[in-house]
């Protein structure tokens, strides 16, 4: 990539860890960085930014229930949030931890 970051540091921050996130190789590219359906035309940024949010946060949230069984304390312990905001972000992206046990 040869063109300049365009947004802010949290954006960048957010962005790597979605690509690290998704990643199925040790090594991170492009196409795990910026996905087509984010960078469509016919998208808003407020929409793009949103939806690669909510992607974020249900493909980690998802890893790290798989690894401590369903368990949302031990769970949000690994995220580093308490566990009442793990319990929100479960919500907006319609996790059941259920699903991991």
């Amino acid at each position: 990539m040869n063109s300049p970051w365009k947004g802010n540091v949290r954006e960048l921050e957010n962005t790597i860890a979605r690509g690290i996130a998704i990643s199925n190789d040790s090594i991170i590219d492009e196409r795990d960085l910026f996905s087509e359906e984010y960078s469509s035309p016919d998208i808003s940024f407020k929409t793009a930014k949103k939806k690669a949010l909510t992607d974020f946060y249900r493909t980690y949230i998802t890893s790290v229930l798989t690894r401590n069984n369903g368990n949302i304390s031990r769970a949000a312990e690994d995220c580093g949030i308490k566990r009442q905001s793990l319990q929100q972000i479960m919500k907006r992206c319609g996790i059941n931890p259920d699903d991991f046990r």
